[in-house]
């Protein structure tokens, strides 16, 4: 009993963190045993989620949505908002043999050096890691969290969430920046987490939205979110549909025209069973 309320207290003090970092600083290797990803060794930071990784079973519902949605758009350019260490990233380049060009986006300097490096023994296509928050504007805003960590994000995204956690300082940018300034390829599917953020990136994505209309698939991370963000999609003619997950969180799939016809029989058949339900909509 000692012995366990001794590793809890150094738990809680952070030095374990401490010390899992100057051990493995640029995280840990960690082996997959299931999914799109077993048998696959992707670099991990301390504390962040290893088990779900290992386990093969980390956003299993969102990952098997993507992995049957893949093949039916065409991908040719996945954009990773919120990459962390490039999990969907590195689903994304699987469930499209390669083809597609990924853009993954990493804001954290931990969780970003772990994505560089998960992409560069792994990807078996054409990528780019992008050390940027994405946001409603280009230059500098305050993010919140431990570095590395899942559930970190900028500090305007959820102000009542992140009032009592460390603030540093990251670059920004937008999607229309991205595309349209940068010259980037246009999205043709992107996967947003961004952990409060998802407004903002909305916001920065208006002519991405009007000219390339992107499939989204989309984690919201309050009520008041998913109304902002299915309503912002709507109004640019996108039909919105939920996995049925618990909270916390909304998890959307968002799409129009061409996509939208491509995925019908499987919307159809996801509804039917109870694994996607409509956002007030129905499937004509």
């Amino acid at each position: 009993m000692q012995m366990e309320n001794w590793r809890r207290l150094v738990a809680r003090s952070g030095v374990a963190k401490l010390v899992a970092k100057a051990i493995w600083p640029c995280g840990k290797r960690t082996a997959i045993q299931g999914g799109p990803l077993k048998n696959a060794a992707i670099m991990v930071p301390p504390f962040s989620g290893g088990q779900a990784y290992r386990s093969g079973r980390y956003e299993s519902d969102v990952v098997a949505l993507l992995w049957d949605v893949l093949p039916l758009v065409g991908c040719s350019a996945f954009y990773d908002l919120g990459a962390h260490v490039g999990y969907f990233s590195l689903v994304a380049d699987r469930g499209c043999g390669g083809k597609a060009k990924i853009h993954a986006f990493e804001p954290t300097a931990g969780a970003f050096t772990c994505l560089a490096r998960n992409l560069g023994t792994l990807c078996t296509g054409r990528f780019e890691v992008h050390n940027f928050a994405v946001s409603n504007l280009t230059g500098r805003a305050s993010f919140v969290g431990e570095d590395g960590q899942v559930g970190s994000g900028l500090a305007d995204g959820r102000p009542d969430h992140y009032a009592s956690r460390r603030f540093r300082e990251v670059r920004t940018t937008t999607l229309d920046h991205s595309v349209f300034a940068r010259g980037m390829e246009p999205p043709s599917v992107i996967k947003m987490d961004v952990e409060g953020a998802e407004y903002h990136v909305l916001l920065g994505a208006a002519r991405v939205l009007r000219e390339h209309a992107p499939l989204w698939i989309v984690e919201s991370h309050t009520t008041e979110l998913h109304t902002k963000v299915t309503g912002h999609l709507s109004d640019f003619g996108y039909r919105c549909f939920d996995l049925a997950l618990n909270p916390p969180g909304v998890r959307t799939l968002a799409l129009s025209g061409d996509d939208l016809a491509a995925c019908s029989d499987l919307i159809e058949h996801y509804c039917e069973s109870g694994a996607l339900v409509s956002c007030g909509t129905q499937l004509r």
